[in-house]
């Protein structure tokens, strides 16, 4: 019997590489969910997601995904390059709407959606005068909130449109990596990894948000692909967009520059290998990009001394540089985070790279093991901008089998990640946060169509902030309503506070009528469900004039945990 026709189009040791794969799959995943507790990241950790995952039936889908890989790897596709950078657009785009009716759960949101606001109503000119001011103290010089204040002014500003724009630029990240690929090994390593930098949920989760990990991921590739292309084609235009990219990706989180400093040095050396350019020509081009860049930042430093120097030492207290960290980013949460069989590829290229001694693979592992040396604590998301170095390894040796098992591998990848997402990243941050009150306040609020929203703030426990960016953390209504918004928290908790560093509140949510509020609609967060019970003389005096002026309308109090204390959310109406 012809052992090759035993299977259709599939031998005998396909299939049992397929099988072993299939094995490697479920128990990874078992291993995974005996062992949550190993999983260290914040907000998404699998301690809370196994809450949400009914196991059998996952398991049972495991089954299901690996026949279905089984006959997809019976298919033989064949796409353009243009055919299947659509379809994956589409598919990263379609994915990354799932979560467009979830609340983002990471404070930082407020301080990202302030500054667009703040771009919005004073344009880029102002933001820049007033940057490192009292206006606009302790916020930070970030290029993607900046750049969508810009899209604010000019399409108008809703959560809806702040969810399209985000996952648009999230779906321009498997272009992205296919055509660094592409340039860097060849074009099954392309597609291969355009298809995995999908099938990571930790990313996906995030990728709709109004954040700056995912846009920093989508920058560090273009940065790279442009270093690329400058360094082949040289083309005069070829410098400003080099300056250009790097700045915004510089801009877009200042751990950029951890990621791109050796890689870059890398793909430098690949290149001079590769191509026989004029050595002086590019060294030269190279050294003006950089003065240029240097000079830019050089200005910005000098007219905004003291406020960089702030956001310097805040930014690198992230990283093992000024600071001696607790521990590092536990490698066991990149197999939660990402996808097991990932990792697990990503380690044997690891293997691969030292039988095969290449600049290319290199750069790969200077990628991923520079910042991580670096970045200390229990944030996985600051190493997103390395999630696409690890797939373009796993691609790689993924790669070195054939097309039936290799197709197999991937749909398995692609499907497990998929279902994992859907039965346990979606429900945990629909249900388990906090901040799924302010965005269901903020729905109830907008069908109310009143005039004006005064939203207070009022924390009975104030030994210590509950995060960040507490004080501001009534911008995250805003971001979530249409409707014009007036904020403040409580002079209470401004003494208390006032030992920290604080934001600066902006003069557009001005609460003139803090005391004796005379608006449509009152939203109060809260740490406790009896905030009326709060002794506080501020606090006290407001809860006359609502008491006498207002009702009730609604409480809400969903959610078990969360960085921000919101737990407890009411709407009270106008008499």
């Amino acid at each position: 019997m012809d052992k090759k026709k035993i299977f259709g189009n599939i031998n005998l040791s396909s299939l049992i590489l397929m099988i072993v794969v299939s094995v490697v799959l479920f128990l990874s995943f078992y291993l995974m969910f005996q062992n949550v507790n190993m999983d260290e990241t914040m907000l998404f950790s699998w301690a809370w997601i196994i809450n949400y995952v009914n196991t059998t039936l996952f398991f049972t889908f495991l089954i299901v995904v690996c026949l279905t890989s089984y006959f997809i790897s019976r298919i033989n596709f064949k796409l353009s390059n243009k055919h299947f950078l659509i379809t994956i657009f589409v598919a990263a785009f379609l994915l990354s709407s799932l979560t467009w009716n979830s609340p983002t759960p990471n404070p930082d949101v407020a301080e990202f959606y302030g500054v667009a606001k703040y771009v919005e109503l004073n344009g880029v000119s102002g933001f820049l005068s007033d940057f490192g001011t009292p206006e606009l103290n302790d916020y930070r010089f970030h290029s993607m909130p900046i750049v969508m204040g810009v899209l604010f002014q000019i399409f108008g500003e809703s959560i809806i449109f702040i969810h399209i724009i985000m996952s648009i630029l999230y779906a321009f990240i498997p272009i992205l990596t296919f055509w660094l690929a592409k340039n860097l090994f060849n074009r099954k390593v392309a597609i291969i990894s355009s298809l995995l930098i999908i099938a990571i949920p930790n990313m996906l989760a995030q990728s709709s948000m109004l954040l700056v990990d995912v846009p920093t991921v989508f920058f560090v590739l273009l940065s790279l692909l442009v270093f690329h292309y400058f360094m082949q084609k040289k083309h005069w235009w070829s410098y400003p967009l080099l300056i250009i990219v790097l700045f915004l990706t510089v801009t877009s989180k200042i751990s950029a520059i951890i990621f791109l400093v050796l890689t870059m040095l890398v793909m430098f050396f690949i290149e001079k290998k590769k191509i026989d350019f004029e050595k002086k020509k590019t060294i030269i081009g190279l050294l003006i990009s950089g003065v240029i860049l240097f000079l830019v930042f050089l200005f910005l430093i000098i007219v905004k001394s003291n406020f960089f120097s702030k956001q310097s030492l805040m930014d690198l207290a992230q990283v093992n540089l000024i600071s001696r960290p607790d521990h590092y980013v536990s490698p066991i949460s990149f197999f939660f985070q990402l996808n097991p069989l990932i990792i697990i590829f990503f380690i044997l290229f690891i293997i691969l790279f030292f039988f095969k001694l290449r600049l290319t693979y290199l750069l790969l592992l200077v990628w991923v093991l520079f910042p991580f040396i670096f970045f200390h604590g229990t944030t996985l998301r600051y190493m997103m901008p390395a999630f696409p170095a690890i797939v373009f390894g796993a691609a790689i040796f993924i790669a070195k089998f054939r097309k039936p098992v290799l197709s197999f591998i991937v749909t398995a990848i692609l499907l497990s990640s998929t279902i994992i997402f859907l039965m346990g990243y979606l429900p945990l941050l629909n249900n388990e946060f906090y901040d799924d009150n302010i965005r269901l306040a903020a729905a109830e609020v907008d069908v109310l169509n009143v005039d004006s929203v005064g939203v207070y703030l009022y924390y009975e426990y104030l030994f210590e902030k509950s995060s960040p960016k507490t004080e501001i953390y009534g911008y995250v209504f805003d971001y979530y309503s249409s409707s014009r918004v007036y904020y403040d928290y409580s002079q209470s908790m401004k003494d208390v506070y006032a030992y920290w560093d604080m934001y600066s509140l902006f003069d557009y949510y001005n609460n003139d009528s803090y005391l004796t509020p005379e608006y449509g609609a009152l939203v109060i967060f809260s740490d406790i469900d009896d905030w009326q019970s709060i002794d506080y003389q501020d606090v006290q005096s407001v809860k006359e004039t609502i008491e006498k002026d207002y009702f009730l309308y609604k409480s809400i109090s969903v959610g078990k945990s969360g960085i921000e204390e919101n737990k407890f959310v009411f709407i009270y109406l106008k008499n």
